[in-house]
C-alpha cells in the first residue's frame, strides 16, 4: 500500500509541478495555477516525447532533464516578460489576495474530504499489483511496457511493437508519465489513477472555482469546499477510469478546468475592463494545447467549452460599439470563411468522424439519458442500484439554483449556455438515429465521454448556487437571521451525507473492474491465474515467452511479471504474420503433423516455449462469467499432446511446450 501511495504522489507531482511552476512564473496565482497545470505540463511533457524522439534519446534517460529544460526555456521568459510588463495575467487569474484562516480551512476540508472519498472507492480493488481488466487496459499496460523498454515515447509510432512493426499514431502522454512510477506497468498504472482521482482532480476544481471567486461573489471559499466535496462523487470522472478504462482521455478531461479558468476568467476581466484578451488568449492557445496533446479528442472538448464563451465577448464587445466593433465586425467573415475553408480542406476527415456508427437508443434512451443526468448516473457500463438515490440529485439541484442567478449576472450565462448545450448534445447522441445524432460522433457516440462537459459547468453553477445563499440570508427578516451559522451548518451536513451515499456507487465501479469476481465486462484473469502469474516468476526464466489467449488474461503476461509474452492487446493480429499464423493454425498443433510443423516454425521465430491456459467458462464463479473470446478462442484450451505441466493454481495452469522438439 505504501507503494501504491507514494506512487500515486509521484504521478500527481509530474502532473502538476511543471505546469504549476510555469504558470506562477507567468503570474497566476497560487491556488488559479492548480487549474492550469495539468494542462500546461501536459504541453510540456508531450513537446519533450517528440523532441526526444526526434534524436533518438531514450524517454527513460533523457525524458526528465529535456522536461526540465523545456519549463525552463518556458517559465524564465515568461517571469522576465511579466516583470517588464509585456505579459499581464488579469487582477482575477493572478490571484494575489491573501487567504483568511477559515477560507483556507473550507478549501482543505473540501480537498481533503474529496481525496478520502477517492480512496474509499479504491479499497474496492483487492490488491495494488493486480490489473483492471477490460479491452484497453491489456493495450495500455503493455504500452508502458514497450515504452520502458524500447525507450520511444513519441505518439507518432512510439508503440510500433504493439502494431506488429507499424508506426500508427497513438497519444502516449499517459503511458510517458507511468512509466517513471516505480514497480510494474500494472502496479504504475493503478498508482497513476489513485494519484489522478485523489490528488489531481480536486486540485484542479479547487483552481478553478478559486480562480472564479468574483463570479462566485461572498462566500466563495466555502462554496468552493463543499462544491469540490460534492463534486469528487459525481460519475463523469470515474466512469471514463474505470467502465470505460480510456485513461489518456482522462488526462484530457482532467485539464478542461483550467480552460475553462481562463475562460471564464478572461470573460470577468473583460466585462469590468480590468484586463485586455490578449494575454489569456495567450495562455488559452498553451493550455489548450496540452489538452489536444493529451488527446485528439480534446480538441473537441475545447471547441465545445470555447463557444459560449467567445460568442459572450464578442457580444460584449459589438454592444460597446467604437473601434472594437469595428474590428469585431471585419474579423468575424474572415473568422466564417477561415471555418469554412478549413472545413472544405479537412472535408474528408470530417466526413469519416462523422459517419461514425452506434446502435441508437431511441425516444426512451433520451429519457433514460436525461434521468442519468438529472440523479448523476453513469452513462456507460454497469449502473449499480445504488446509482438511483436521488444523493446524485444534490448536485443537480445547486446547479440549477446557480443558473437561475444569470438573469442579473452576466458572466454566469456562458456556464449556463454550455450546461444546456453539453447536455443536448447528450441527449441527442443518446436518442433515436438520425443526422442530428451525429454530433456526437467525435466521441463515438458515447454519452460517457460527453458528460464531462455537462459536469463541470454544473460544478461551477453549484457553488454558485452555495455562495448565494448569504444573499438569501441578507433578504430575510432581521428576527430569522440568527439561523444563518445553523443553515450553513446544515449545508454541509447535507453535502456531507450526499458525500457519504455516494462513496458506495464509486467502489462498485472501481470493483466492477478490478475485483476478478465482479468484472463487467467479463473476467480476463481469474484470482487463481493472477496468484499463479505472480509466482511465475520464479518458475519461469527470464527470456521466457508464453503464448496464451488475452481473453483469458494472457496480455498481462508481460506488465505483471517482466516475462514476456506474444500478444499486448486484445485486438486481432494482422495476417500475414507470425502472431497471427499461431492463433489461427493453434487447433491442429500436435494433430497434424504439417499443420505442427508451420506452428513450431511460428512458435521459433517468436521465441515461444511456454504456454498459458485458463479454461473455465465461469471465470471460477464471477458474476459475468470469463470475458468473450473472438480471434484467441482457439489458444484458450490446450492441446492434448505436446506440452508438459510447469505450474498450476486452480483451473490456471503454465505449460512447456514440448511438441515442437
Amino acid at each position: 500500500m505504501l507503494t501504491l501511495l507514494l506512487g500515486a504522489l509521484f504521478g500527481a507531482a509530474v502532473l502538476l509541478a511543471p505546469g504549476w511552476a510555469v504558470a506562477r512564473s507567468a503570474g497566476v496565482g497560487r491556488l488559479p495555477a492548480f487549474a492550469l497545470a495539468p494542462a500546461v505540463s501536459a504541453a510540456i511533457i508531450s513537446a519533450a516525447q517528440m523532441l526526444t524522439s526526434a534524436l533518438s534519446l531514450h524517454w527513460m534517460v533523457w525524458g526528465p532533464p529535456v522536461v526540465i529544460g523545456l519549463m525552463a526555456l518556458l517559465g524564465l521568459p515568461a517571469r522576465v516578460l511579466r516583470r517588464k510588463g509585456w505579459i499581464r495575467i488579469g487582477p482575477t487569474l493572478a490571484g494575489s489576495t491573501r487567504l483568511r484562516a477559515d477560507e483556507l480551512a473550507w478549501l482543505l476540508g473540501g480537498a481533503v474530504v474529496a481525496g478520502a472519498a477517492a480512496m474509499a472507492a479504491a479499497t474496492a480493488a483487492p490488491k495494488a499489483s493486480w490489473p483492471a481488466q477490460a479491452y484497453d487496459v491489456t493495450f495500455h499496460v503493455n504500452a508502458i511496457t514497450v515504452m520502458r523498454e524500447i525507450g520511444d515515447a513519441s505518439p507518432f509510432g512510439g508503440l510500433w511493437p504493439i502494431y506488429q512493426g507499424y508506426r500508427a499514431f497513438y497519444p502516449t502522454l499517459w503511458h510517458a508519465i507511468a512509466v517513471f512510477i516505480p514497480g510494474s506497468a500494472i502496479q504504475a498504472t493503478n498508482a497513476l489513477l489513485l494519484g489522478c482521482a485523489v490528488l489531481v482532480w480536486p486540485a484542479a476544481l479547487t483552481g478553478m472555482l478559486t480562480a472564479l471567486r468574483r463570479t462566485l461573489g461572498e462566500g466563495w471559499a466555502r462554496a468552493t469546499g463543499l462544491t469540490v466535496a460534492l463534486a469528487s462523487t459525481t460519475v463523469a470522472l470515474p466512469v471514463l477510469m474505470t467502465s470505460l478504462t480510456v485513461w489518456p482521455y482522462v488526462l484530457s478531461v482532467i485539464a478542461l478546468p483550467g480552460v475553462l479558468a481562463v475562460l471564464g476568467t478572461a470573460l470577468r476581466d473583460i466585462l469590468d475592463r480590468t484586463c485586455t484578451p490578449g494575454t489569456s488568449l495567450g495562455v488559452l492557445v498553451v493550455i489548450g494545447g496540452g489538452t489536444v496533446l493529451a488527446h485528439g479528442a480534446g480538441a473537441f472538448n475545447a471547441l465545445v467549452i470555447s463557444l459560449p464563451f467567445v460568442a459572450a465577448v464578442m457580444s460584449h464587445v459589438i454592444r460597446l460599439g467604437g473601434r472594437g466593433r469595428r474590428i469585431m465586425l471585419r474579423v468575424l467573415p474572415l473568422l466564417t470563411a477561415a471555418a469554412l475553408l478549413g472545413g472544405w480542406v479537412m472535408g474528408e476527415q470530417v466526413v469519416s468522424v462523422l459517419s461514425y456508427e452506434r446502435p441508437a437508443g431511441g425516444w426512451g434512451g433520451i429519457l433514460d439519458a436525461l434521468k442519468r443526468i438529472i440523479l448523476d448516473a453513469p452513462q456507460y457500463g454497469l449502473v449499480p442500484p445504488i446509482a438511483w438515490i436521488p444523493a446524485g440529485a444534490v448536485l443537480t439541484a445547486l446547479a440549477l439554483v446557480g443558473a437561475w442567478q444569470a438573469r442579473h449576472d452576466p458572466s454566469l450565462r456562458p456556464w449556463v449556455a454550455l450546461w444546456l448545450m453539453a447536455t443536448v448534445i447528450v441527449l441527442l447522441t443518446s436518442g433515436p438515429a438520425w443526422p442530428g445524432r451525429q454530433i456526437g460522433s467525435p466521441w463515438y457516440l458515447q454519452e460517457a465521454r460527453i458528460m464531462p462537459l455537462v459536469t463541470i459547468p454544473a460544478i461551477l453553477l453549484a457553488a454558485r448556487g452555495i455562495s448565494g445563499l448569504p444573499a438569501v440570508e441578507r433578504a430575510l427578516p432581521p428576527l430569522r437571521r440568527g439561523g444563518a451559522r445553523l443553515r450553513g451548518g446544515a449545508l454541509a451536513v447535507v453535502v456531507l451525507v450526499a458525500v457519504a451515499c455516494r462513496v458506495p456507487l464509486l467502489h462498485d465501479l472501481v470493483a466492477s473492474i478490478w475485483d476478478p469476481r465482479h468484472i463487467q465486462h467479463g473476467t480476463l484473469a481469474t484470482v487463481d491465474e493472477l496468484v499463479l502469474l505472480e509466482r511465475s516468476r520464479g518458475v519461469l526464466p527470464d527470456d521466457a515467452v508464453v503464448l496464451g489467449a488475452p481473453a483469458r488474461g494472457a496480455g498481462y503476461v508481460w506488465p505483471m511479471t517482466g516475462i514476456h509474452g506474444v500478444y499486448m492487446s486484445r485486438s486481432e493480429p494482422y495476417y500475414p504474420s507470425d502472431m497471427g499464423s499461431v492463433a489461427l493454425l493453434w487447433p491442429g498443433f500436435g494433430i497434424d503433423e504439417t499443420t505442427t510443423a508451420l506452428i513450431c516454425s511460428r512458435l521459433d521465430n517468436l521465441g515461444v516455449e511456454y504456454f498459458l491456459t485458463q479454461e473455465d467458462p465461469t471465470a471460477a464463479g464471477a458474476d459475468y462469467g470469463a470475458a468473450t473470446a473472438w480471434w484467441d478462442a482457439s489458444l484458450i484450451r490446450p492441446p492434448a499432446r505436446g506440452l508438459e505441466l510447469v505450474d498450476s493454481e486452480g483451473d490456471a495452469a503454465l505449460w512447456r511446450i514440448t511438441g515442437c522438439g
